[in-house]
């Protein structure tokens, strides 16, 4: 698809949009020059772009309703040879303040068999259905919200990593069975602002190491599925095992393990299922998670759970309704307390949340979320948002 692209603005501001506007620009001549190098075949990359509008609120105490720009995603896949393949995708998103640059996928593919494809770079880890299937652009999801514990790694729901830097291997074998499997960096958390017994540890997040690693520790993760033959219906099985190391640097700030240590060990093991005919769909995920804290870290070994169903059933063709129900539990009580979501200052919580979507063509929606919020610990609340996805290009 080509189509024109015009920037405008006022050149004489120099605000984040005339920053965004430069490196954009910078990046597209760059692209351009590179291009111009390369044989013909090469030239032709399949640029997409995805971006969101909402309105949002909630009766949290304080809270206000406001509008807000959603990330500016732009993805490419490229067939570089007949079986090389390249990806990147990079979205603009909004902090509070300002816009940052996040690559959320960046990799290189090499297809040898049916059987067996070896990937190298940045990728959505194998962990459930929605992960590996709904990615950066809301327009593509069923709902606005991904369901929470499985948020990505900077939000604030978030309790595993939902990217990996490392190697996937993955394809297809017997009948109806498929594999991803995948070796990665290990995760870290930076614990120098965290006080033992109290939850959240200074707004730390999860750790991924783009660029290197502070452990010989590694994360592997592995998932099969099973499509069923004439159905519109597919089961997984998939694992986890990695380390959680400390990403904090001891020799300035007190941490509780030296930095590149261990904190935890981390095991999760689930399933998934999703099943879609056109007119009704649900998608579901259950996750067991243990985590066993380092002698630094001290405490025993905790288990939690965490589940979710969403259900959708298309009214007309352009309208659809949804309803999905999740859950996360975990040991909370005094003197028994999961000091991995204590660092990381979760919740227990239950959602119910409600889901309208108005297809208004192919390229863009208008989607009404409802989201009542039940937390342990914390106020609940019902918080609503109308939200206009749309392609750009």
């Amino acid at each position: 698809m080509n189509r024109a692209v015009t920037v405008s603005g006022d050149p004489t501001k120099r605000g984040d949009g005339f920053i965004m506007r430069k490196i954009t620009t910078g990046m597209c001549g760059l692209a351009l020059a590179v291009a111009a190098c390369l044989p013909t075949s090469a030239m032709a990359l399949d640029l997409g772009a995805f971006s969101d509008v909402k309105w949002s609120g909630s009766d949290k105490t304080g809270d206000t309703s406001s509008f807000a720009l959603g990330g500016l995603d732009f993805f490419a896949r490229q067939q570089v040879t007949s079986n090389t393949t390249g990806f990147f995708e990079f979205v603009y998103e909004n902090n509070g303040d300002s816009f940052v640059l996040d690559v959320e996928r960046l990799w290189i593919k090499r297809d040898f068999n049916p059987a067996f494809s070896l990937a190298a770079g940045r990728f959505h880890a194998p962990l459930g259905y929605w992960n590996r299937n709904f990615h950066h652009g809301v327009l593509l999801q069923p709902s606005v919200s991904r369901p929470s514990f499985i948020d990505f790694e900077d939000g604030e729901a978030a309790i595993l990593p939902m990217h990996m830097i490392g190697l996937m291997a993955e394809g297809r074998f017997g009948d109806g069975f498929s594999y991803e499997a995948s070796i990665g960096n290990s995760t870290s958390l930076n614990t120098a602002q965290y006080t033992p017994g109290t939850p959240g540890c200074g707004g730390c997040e999860i750790g991924l190491g783009n660029v290197s690693d502070g452990s010989d520790g590694k994360s592997f993760v592995g998932r099969v599925t099973y499509s069923f033959a004439g159905q519109p219906l597919k089961l997984s099985a998939f694992g986890m095992r990695n380390s959680v190391v400390e990403g904090g640097d001891s020799s300035v700030a007190s941490t509780l393990v030296p930095t590149g240590n261990t904190l935890f060990t981390q095991t999760v093991l689930g399933g998934d299922l999703h099943f879609d005919n056109d007119v009704f769909d649900v998608t579901a995920e259950y996750y067991n998670l243990k985590n066993d804290p380092s002698t630094g870290v001290g405490g025993s070994s905790h288990t939690a759970t965490a589940y979710y169903a969403q259900f959708g059933y298309r009214v007309m063709d352009q309208v659809k309704v949804g309803y999905r129900y999740e859950s996360l539990s975990f040991d909370s009580a005094a003197g028994n307390v999961d000091q991995y979501f204590q660092i990381l200052g979760r919740d227990e919580a239950k959602h119910h949340v409600v889901v309208l979507r108005y297809d208004l063509d192919d390229t863009n929606a208008l989607t009404l979320e409802l989201n009542r919020a039940n937390l342990s610990g914390s106020e609940n609340y019902t918080s609503y948002i109308l939200d206009w996805s749309f392609m750009l290009i």
